[in-house]
């Protein structure tokens, strides 16, 4: 591109959406982006596939003559002790039939761009030499249903010939959470969904813990959006949606970001709007009820915004996620409370103490 100013968005329906400087030519040269929103504002996002039990039994005996044998039965014994019958139907459909690296297959050509693999059409996980990501993979074998030519995943749904495809982001960061919370993983601050799985914490917090792991393991996206739609709009969760989905492509692909830092920090900043937007309006609607005090209301908002990543580093480049102009002026639009970002200072602090 040459040649092009910095300009401010053209579409922003919001006086402080204004203060994020861009080139606008450079936000429309995504057009995975700005077509794939475009496309399903107007749509409804699909319905939950049925959750029929065609499996009541675990056959041990094929798990026993299989690769990662004791990771996965390590993981059968966490799921059965955590989660509730009805959450396991797709694990229990699922596991008799998994493969694990069949030989059949060239798993080189499928692990070009990825350290793991979880193959829902043909229910196969594929791994290079990390055998502790299998219980990643195992999550997604555990949350997908194929039917009809589409493919429910977890938080993810995605056509096979792939016309359609929504949610690929939040899915990987909540799989991560998932894996991390009963399987404590020991992974590296680099690791590449660290921050997709910050951002999903933060949306569980929001819809609450033990709804959004059966809605998760339900494959029900619709679900989550539902659940969301009590706080925002429909196009800003899809807008939300569809940004963690680029930021994931980024990291999946291994897309080079010198050109489109600017595009990168405004989907930050968009992200934590939203998710403040969305807590404190949750937050409003219990003060309101009488269920919260003011003085509560004004800790949970503030221990929510004090968890956020500070900075996030994307292919070696380190980005600002949210600025404090862009949080003061949601917090006094939301809650009129600019001044709520002293306390949340001060409780920083108090964590680094």
């Amino acid at each position: 591109m040459k040649n092009l100013k910095k300009v401010q968005f053209k579409t922003s329906p919001k006086p402080w959406e204004n203060i994020y400087p861009a080139t606008y030519a450079e936000y429309l040269r995504f057009s995975r982006f700005n077509d794939a929103f475009s496309d399903l504002k107007s749509k409804e996002v699909l319905p939950p596939p049925p959750i029929i039990q065609k499996e009541r039994q675990i056959d041990y005996e094929k798990i026993a003559n299989s690769e990662g044998e004791k990771r996965v039965l390590k993981f059968i014994q966490v799921l059965l002790a955590n989660f509730h019958p009805k959450d396991l139907i797709t694990f229990c459909n699922n596991l008799n039939s998994l493969k694990i690296n069949p030989s059949n297959i060239d798993k080189d050509k499928i692990l070009k761009y990825f350290a793991a693999y979880y193959d829902g059409k043909n229910n196969a996980i594929f791994f290079k030499e990390n055998w502790d990501y299998l219980y990643h993979e195992l999550f997604h074998a555990s949350s997908c249903v194929p039917t009809n030519g589409i493919i429910y995943s977890g938080f993810r749904q995605y056509y096979y010939n792939g016309h359609y495809s929504l949610g690929s982001g939040l899915n990987e960061g909540y799989t991560e959470l998932l894996t991390r919370r009963y399987f404590s993983q020991e992974l590296f601050n680099t690791h590449p969904y660290n921050y997709l799985s910050h951002i999903a914490s933060l949306v569980e917090i929001i819809v609450g813990e033990a709804k959004m792991e059966s809605l998760y393991l339900g494959s029900n996206l619709r679900g989550l959006i539902y659940e969301l739609q009590k706080y925002n709009s429909k196009e800003e969760i899809i807008n939300f949606l569809l940004m963690l989905d680029h930021l994931n492509d980024i990291v999946a692909f291994q897309e080079k970001i010198s050109g489109i830092k600017s595009q990168i920090q405004w989907y930050f900043n968009k992200i934590y709007e939203f998710l403040v937007k969305s807590y404190a309006e949750k937050l409003m609607n219990l003060y309101k009820d009488g269920q919260i005090t003011r003085d509560k209301l004004d800790n949970l908002i503030s221990e929510f915004i004090s968890t956020f990543t500070s900075r996030c580093k994307f292919e070696n480049v380190t980005f600002k996620t949210i600025r404090n102009d862009v949080l003061e002026h949601i917090l006094q639009t939301t809650l009129e409370r600019p001044d709520l970002c002293l306390q949340m200072e001060k409780t920083r602090k108090r964590k680094k103490k």
